[in-house]
């Protein structure tokens, strides 16, 4: 046989379809044919494999995003079991604390099973009675900055009461009230 780069596969007006081991391909059982066919199942068989290794890389970067993700909700949780336990132990001082104090208040209160600390003139408080206030309850009015009202009178600027008919324009008419005139008979 001759070298298959002299092989041309012509048509019928003469123009050149293949040459050389291409011219072979198509015609069956050539060894151009052959080639041909174990190229294409090369080709086949490493995109497969390709295929393949991108599958495993895929998987394998799904499983770190998930083992991440596992970890850090296990550390959120972590965190937040430290954190409750933290706030139960804050309350429980809070409230040891506040029953603490009020137990001091109540020991320091007199004991009114006992009469010898028990004094009634500091318990007594006396206030002044005044006319409008006969058992001296209501305190004197006083203004935001302390001092009582009544040591403000004669400091306050009064101004006379103006008639409104004297505001009116001169020119003006003064208005009348309307009459209501009724049309029903009696």
């Amino acid at each position: 046989m001759t070298d298959t780069q002299q092989f041309k596969l012509l048509a019928a007006d003469g123009t050149i379809i293949a040459q050389g081991a291409a011219a072979l391909e198509t015609l069956p059982d050539t060894k151009a044919r052959a080639a041909a066919l174990e190229n294409m199942l090369k080709v086949a068989a490493d995109a497969a494999e390709a295929e393949q290794t991108l599958e495993k890389a895929h998987a394998s970067a799904v499983r770190m995003i998930t083992d991440s993700v596992a970890r850090l909700s296990h550390r959120l949780d972590a965190y937040l079991a430290r954190r409750e336990a933290q706030q139960r132990r804050d309350e429980e001082e809070a409230e040891l604390k506040e029953q603490e104090e009020l137990q001091e208040y109540l020991d320091s209160l007199p004991d009114p099973d006992n009469p010898e600390h028990h004094n009634s003139l500091d318990l007594a408080v006396e206030t002044p009675a005044t006319d409008q206030d006969p058992e001296g309850v209501i305190p004197e009015p006083k203004d935001p900055e302390g001092a009582v009202l009544d040591q403000l009178q004669g400091l306050v600027e009064t101004r006379p009461v103006v008639d409104p008919a004297e505001l009116s324009h001169p020119e003006t008419p003064a208005q009348r009230n309307p009459v209501a005139i009724s049309l029903m008979e009696e």
